[in-house]
């Protein structure tokens, strides 16, 4: 995909970065409510921090793939083994966050809180390239 013309990369990784705040809001805001919804949000979150790292960095617009793994390969970030279960974790729930209760259940609301704070250190711990 192509920034649209006039569209620049500094603008559109400022807002990703504001999109993946409004994302994790969402999701502390649904923890309590539908730990499935929450995870789906906090993948959301992690996504769009890697775009941004892989906007600023390649001046282009970021591949748009559901798997944070794969796209943690475009960052050029070194996940840790703990981290890439984390980012197994979300991507099951981005796949399956939304329909949880007929074939796999809700994760327990301790549970999900757990996955959030996950979600939560691996964000804090990637890069980011609009830190002054």
């Amino acid at each position: 995909m192509r920034f649209p013309k006039g569209f620049e990369a500094d603008s559109y990784a400022v807002f990703l970065k504001k999109k993946a705040e409004e994302d994790f809001d969402g999701a502390e805001f649904m923890i309590n409510r539908r730990g499935g919804y929450a995870l789906y949000f906090a993948h959301a979150a992690i996504q769009k921090t890697m775009a941004v790292i892989i906007c600023k960095k390649t001046r282009k617009m970021p591949p748009w793939r559901r798997d944070l793994i794969r796209l943690a390969r475009f960052t050029n970030v070194k996940l840790t083994k703990e981290q890439r279960e984390i980012c197994r974790m979300l991507n099951f729930y981005h796949n399956e966050g939304l329909y949880l209760g007929l074939h796999c259940p809700e994760p327990s609301k301790k549970e999900a809180r757990n996955y959030l704070a996950q979600a939560k250190r691996l964000a804090a711990s990637l890069p980011n390239p609009l830190a002054k």
